[in-house]
């Protein structure tokens, strides 16, 4: 058999649906995400294309479903996704079942590897599920090493809420909460930001669905330019509250500045997600917690829940980095 890296473009739509069909029970996010995947100028969507030795090209026999060789199968597929200008997201790593097992998926990485180094980012990450011990494993001999590890928790609208945050439902009076303004962002603010107990545990990584990075002071810019920072100036409060571009349902929420990280606190900002999430059309908040006993709990008492566990033990998404010095 043959195979090609190549870039993947519009017609190759209904074969990544196909493949991704089978992903999470049909619940895979990359439908959602293809087409805007495969314009991106900036990132590259690539898929493994194999074509299959001597089956005919008209009954299709001697190819995986009987589908013609001429067509090509998609093998695997992945994205390189460039992060701030300089730091590089691996992202949408999937396989056909077709070809496990046939070294394609490592194929794919070592392609993005290079790229990686020829465009001179300054890192190369990914996420992958706790679970996912055979690919942990490969990611290992590659090089990578975890970084840190999270939880994703979601607070869903239509399933109820913990008694704390079911016991006060209504919206705080908006003269306590505004959006943040560039003069808000001086170097005061700017450090207690960044000593917050928040990115301590998260080890400085900040997060939009599936993705992480480094938090920088770039990045606060471009979210109060966005409004997306909302700010508590009597009690303190800071946090980042988006729509979620993965997950249709979802409503991102980022809380970087609490007053102790007490449940009032996060109440306080819980209380405004769900107003701004319900005001978008959202039927869930979520939240990619850094692996933090007390904050699971903390999250748990909110009303959040896990799909696996709860409350949960372990961070399940483990960020992991490939030194591209190497």
């Amino acid at each position: 058999m043959q195979d090609t890296i190549r870039k993947a473009e519009l017609g190759d739509i209904p074969r990544i649906q196909e493949l991704c069909a089978e992903i999470w029970d049909g619940g895979d996010y990359i439908p959602h995400v293809v087409s805007d995947w495969i314009r991106d100028p900036e990132g590259e969507f690539c898929v493994v294309e194999v074509m299959d030795d001597g089956p005919d090209e008209h009954t299709g026999l001697g190819v995986p479903n009987g589908r013609p060789a001429r067509a090509g199968h998609i093998a695997t597929l992945g994205k390189l996704t460039i992060l701030n200008g300089q730091d590089g997201w691996l992202e949408g790593l999937r396989g056909n079942t077709e070809y496990k097992g046939q070294g394609y998926a490592q194929k794919l990485t070592s392609y993005f590897i290079e790229k990686a180094r020829a465009r001179n980012l300054r890192s190369l990450r990914l996420a992958t599920y706790y679970g996912n011990s055979e690919s942990i494993h490969i990611l290992h001999k590659y090089g990578f090493r975890e970084m840190q590890r999270f939880v994703q928790f979601e607070l869903s609208f239509a399933t109820g809420e913990g008694e704390a945050f079911s016991a006060a439902q209504a919206i705080p009076p908006e003269e306590k909460f505004r959006l943040m303004t560039m003069t808000d962002l001086d170097d005061a603010l700017w450090s207690q930001i960044a000593a917050s107990p928040w990115l301590q545990k998260a080890g400085g990584f900040i997060s939009h669905a599936w993705v992480f990075w480094q938090y920088d002071r770039a990045q606060m810019q471009r979210w109060i330019a966005e409004q997306a920072a909302y700010l508590f100036p009597t009690t303190g409060e800071l946090a980042i509250f988006q729509v979620d571009h993965h997950e249709q349902a979802y409503y991102q929420f980022l809380p970087l500045l609490t007053n102790g990280l007490e449940g009032a606190s996060l109440n306080r900002l819980v209380k405004l997600g769900k107003h701004l999430a319900q005001k978008s059309g959202r039927s869930s908040l979520v939240c990619n917690c850094p692996e933090d006993q007390a904050l699971f709990q903390a999250f748990f008492t909110l009303g959040f829940r896990h799909f696996e566990m709860d409350p949960p033990e372990v961070g399940h998404t483990i960020v992991m980095e490939y030194d591209l010095k190497r």
